[in-house]
């Protein structure tokens, strides 16, 4: 929540920060940025109806705890309209939805890893790749997987990243030394806020 809000703030020009990249420029440029998010929150702590850290938690706030808007998971957001009740709706804000690509690693020493190579160049195909969303209500970033994917599937993705919304994503940058740690300190002001 903390980087979309300084997406947000950035947007608006309450705080610039360069659409909150300048919060990995420095611990200094991080704390200025986040401290703004923190203060924005406590002056609209009413209108936050929960914190969640999994989509169970999540799904539980808007079924169960009255939220109407929010920020998850795009599965999290499209198996509300699927699974739960059609009036739930995932899609990008305007700002530009977080993104970030799940990784794979070879261990060193590996014995086959031509072998490695081939089954991860396998699962970027966009036959797996559409497979891969429709098991699981992830989106995949392998091009061409909508063309893989069920009907329904593909209705949800395409309300969700409508117009611009793919080419204005905003990727997670490399996490530097001090990053993790001042994370998880205004995590812990957010969620006391």
């Amino acid at each position: 929540m903390l980087t979309s809000l300084a997406i947000y703030l950035d947007a608006i020009g309450e705080v610039p920060s360069n659409r909150a990249m300048d919060i990995y420029t420095s611990e200094a440029e991080n704390r200025r940025v986040f401290d703004a998010c923190i203060a924005f929150v406590k002056k609209h702590r009413g209108n936050i109806g929960a914190f969640w850290n999994n989509a169970t938690e999540a799904t539980g706030a808007f079924t169960d705890g009255g939220c109407s808007i929010g920020q998850t998971w795009d599965t999290t957001g499209i198996r509300l309209h699927t699974d739960t009740d059609p009036k739930w709706r995932y899609g990008a804000p305007k700002e530009g939805a977080l993104a970030w690509m799940d990784t794979a690693a070879i261990p060193s020493g590996a014995e086959n890893v031509d072998q490695a190579y081939e089954f991860l160049n396998f699962l970027l195909t966009p036959e797996i790749g559409g497979m891969f969303s429709n098991a699981t209500g992830y989106n995949s970033a392998a091009v061409g997987a909508a063309d893989h994917m069920t009907e329904a599937k593909k209705a949800a993705f395409n309300f969700a990243y409508q117009g611009d919304a793919i080419d204005n994503l905003w990727w997670w940058p490399m996490f530097t030394p001090w990053i993790s740690p001042l994370r998880e300190e205004y995590t812990e002001k957010l969620t006391n806020a």
